[in-house]
């Protein structure tokens, strides 16, 4: 056996603590190896290193259906979902962005897209697949672009909602057409004092 560890990789070297150091130092460049230790290493040390490692989110997600250990599949998954958000909000063609987003089950990974992403389509996008109206709202109040806020906003009925995106750092333009929906007049004396 001892003879047999000198003819494999380290990373299927029969100590667990071998193959963690080999893992370790493997690049993007040797995915499918990385793949194979996430897969099937018989330690979740092991597998857990590989997939700190491995930045492809189908490969990604996989693991994290299909991997027995729980708290794998939460971490394959959880990395796989932030890949996503940084593919569907980076400068990639907008065709990848989109493919990214529909990979995306969170309302709040989506809602970071739609305040973040680089092209408009994706943020629409990211936007219109959302209904909850938490969600809206915090695309209303954290947004740069004033046209998806004031769409989000379009799209919130909940008063109490409205208010908080009036009264707080929302963009101008969009404060003041969740204002111009307030009919309340405590809650507009409450905001004018609060800008007092």
């Amino acid at each position: 056996m001892v003879f047999l560890d000198r003819l494999l990789p380290a990373w299927r070297h029969r100590d667990p603590e071998v193959r963690a150091s080999a893992v370790r130092e493997l690049g993007q460049d040797s995915l499918h190896v990385l793949a194979s230790v996430a897969r099937r290493d018989s330690d979740i040390r092991v597998r857990r290193i590989a997939v700190k490692k491995i930045d492809d989110p189908d490969l990604l997600l996989e693991i994290g259906r299909t991997d027995a250990d729980e708290d794998l599949r939460l971490l394959a998954t959880s990395r796989a979902e932030d890949l996503l958000v940084d593919r569907a909000t980076s400068r990639r063609p907008p065709e990848d962005c989109l493919r990214a987003l529909g990979g995306l089950t969170r309302p709040s990974h989506r809602v970071t897209v739609a305040t973040r992403a680089v092209h408009p389509s994706v943020r629409r996008a990211a936007l219109s697949s959302l209904s909850e109206e938490r969600s809206l709202a915090e695309i209303a109040r954290r947004g740069d672009d004033p046209q998806i806020g004031l769409a989000a906003l379009e799209r919130i009925t909940d008063v109490t909602l409205l208010h908080r995106i009036a009264a707080g750092d929302a963009p101008s333009e969009v404060a003041l057409a969740a204002l111009a929906r307030l009919t309340d007049p405590d809650r507009l004396q409450a905001i004018a004092e609060d800008h007092q």
